[in-house]
């Protein structure tokens, strides 16, 4: 906005300050303030269609949390059920150190400074309009006409106008209706520049820190003048005699910044412009500089906005999970339903019919005559299978893609999944035995939630987090060996494993999240020497 202002200030100075073409210098004026404020509200908005990147762990800073024991954790709240267990996987942590707490908030400041400027110039602006009032109310109405008065005041001022109203002093009250002095404030009543000051001042009074906008204002005042000038001399006055009558009545007396009005601050300028040869219709080309100042200002301010491809799914290096197939259509093939997206057959459900129990997945199929690899899981919940190997090859497994496989007993992670999308096997009530192949980085949240029978599980090496809720309520899960990688231990991950006995927390974690082991009543932990941040009622237990 402010460079919107000086840019079309420094042009106005380069191309149009000195023509003669005094009502477009204005309206240039007016309206390069008022556009200043408009265009950065104009933002052009590209759409390019991009596929989803994994979501990235948001870097935390922690500091050293002593954790205390269990049995004195009397009075902490009970961790949320596992129903209540948030899974988004965009998670915060927020640093509360006393370093912190210390730092000087340079925006909060800069932002209470801006608002008082502000504040304070639209009161003086206001006081100026309540003065201005008070005089007129206080004059004597002389002559009416046209709807404009000429107000006799008993105040030393100089003439000047508002709105409406012509003030003059006493000094002057014999003054005709076609004297110069009054043609010259008629021009500004009827040309409304009292108005235009004023709009302009409101205006001003959110860059009060940008000297253009003072420099404008200023330009403003001139060319008001120089068009009531220009007004008078046009209607047959001798501009020798004029200016003879400005050198005479435009000293002495009160000047109100706010009003039109005859001063000695803009007088040789005035002269001079007066005295100025009128300059050529065809300098008005200069003005071609506004649409220029628009369209790049549009440019450098449109922003892009990268949007998922509706009519065709777009893979990225198997990272991008939410599919558009376009027209693919859904096939069957050996109890398994697919669809074909980028070269890729993805699963998307399972064929009831025949209840065939599936013991493996294919890692292609071949459709239309062509064969496509399985990369993708997206939906095999409920499926009847007891024991499944997920063949290498396989890069995403999808939102609950097995929940409620109630018949799953023992599952095989190959090191090719890169992505997993929350709450895969909740539900699985009777799975007892999970192997991660090194590689996975992440476990998302509600990953295994509600797996009560859930007895053994081996972690990749390659692990770095654990999401929320990853393994509550598993109530049969006796040991986890914690990879050394692993930074971050999710909110309520391990949320009552009542028979949770042995975890060995490794050095590197640095985040532990609320209620992460709540009611692990057979868990004893060692915290000495973990430099980490732990969430309230991380090792809490409920007193039975």
């Amino acid at each position: 906005m402010a460079l919107l202002t000086a840019a079309f200030v420094l042009l106005y100075h380069i191309l149009l300050r000195r023509d003669t073409f005094h009502r477009t210098a204005r309206i240039v004026l007016v309206s390069s303030l008022f556009i200043s404020y408009i265009l950065p509200f104009c933002v052009i908005t590209i759409h390019k269609p991009i596929a989803l990147a994994e979501n990235r762990e948001m870097e935390v800073v922690q500091t050293p949390v002593t954790v205390p024991a269990a049995q004195d954790n009397q009075q902490a709240q009970p961790a949320l059920q596992p129903s209540q267990v948030q899974m988004q996987p965009q998670l915060q942590s927020v640093t509360t150190t006393d370093a912190n707490h210390r730092q000087i908030d340079w925006i909060a400041i800069t932002a209470v400074i801006y608002a008082l400027g502000v504040v304070i110039l639209i009161a003086l602006r206001l006081l100026s309009v309540q003065k201005v009032l008070r005089i007129i109310r206080r004059g004597q109405v002389s002559i009416e006409r046209d709807g404009c008065k000429i107000v006799i005041s008993k105040d030393n001022v100089r003439p000047f106008s508002w709105m409406r109203s012509i003030v003059l002093p006493e000094s002057q009250a014999n003054l005709s209706w076609t004297s110069s002095v009054v043609r010259h404030e008629q021009s500004h009543v009827s040309h409304h520049h009292s108005a235009e000051l004023l709009a302009t001042d409101i205006l001003s009074a959110f860059q009060w820190f940008n000297p253009a906008v003072w420099l404008l204002r200023h330009d403003l005042c001139c060319v008001q003048e120089f068009e009531a000038d220009a007004s008078v001399l046009e209607s047959g006055l001798d501009k020798v005699e004029y200016e003879k009558s400005l050198l005479s009545i435009a000293t002495g007396g009160l000047s109100i910044p706010l009003v039109n009005g005859l001063g000695e601050s803009y007088l040789r300028t005035r002269i001079r412009m007066m005295n100025r040869k009128h300059s050529r219709k065809s300098s008005l080309i200069k003005l071609i500089y506004l649409p220029v100042v628009l369209v790049v200002a549009l440019i450098l301010m449109s922003t892009t906005v990268y949007d998922k491809d509706e009519d065709k799914q777009i893979l990225s290096e198997g990272r991008n999970f939410y599919m558009r197939f376009g027209d693919s259509p859904e096939f069957v093939d050996g109890y398994l339903n697919y669809r074909i997206a980028d070269d890729v057959a993805v699963i998307t459900g399972y064929q009831w019919e025949g209840r065939e129990q599936i013991d493996k997945i294919p890692t292609s199929v071949t459709y239309e005559g062509n064969e496509y690899p399985v990369k993708v899981i997206l939906s095999l919940g409920n499926a009847e299978f007891k024991e499944l190997v997920i063949p290498e090859g396989i890069t995403e497994i999808g939102h609950q893609a097995f929940m409620r496989c109630n018949n799953l007993e023992n599952i095989i992670i190959p090191s090719t999944v890169e992505y997993i999308e929350p709450m895969t096997f909740m539900g699985c009530s009777n799975l007892k035995t999970v192997y991660f192949k090194d590689g996975l980085r992440s476990i998302p949240d509600g990953m295994f939630l509600n797996c009560r029978n859930l007895e053994s599980v081996h972690l990749p090496l390659t692990l770095e987090k654990i999401g929320d809720g990853a393994f509550s309520d598993c109530r049969h899960l006796q040991e986890i060996n914690l990879p050394k990688k692993l930074e971050r231990i999710g909110n309520e991950a391990f949320y009552r494993c009542i028979r949770l006995s042995s975890v060995s927390l490794p050095k590197n974690l640095r985040y532990i999240g609320k209620g992460a082991f709540y009611d692990c009543r057979l868990m004893k932990v060692d915290t000495s020497g973990l430099k980490a941040e732990i969430g309230e009622n991380a090792f809490y237990v409920e007193q039975l």
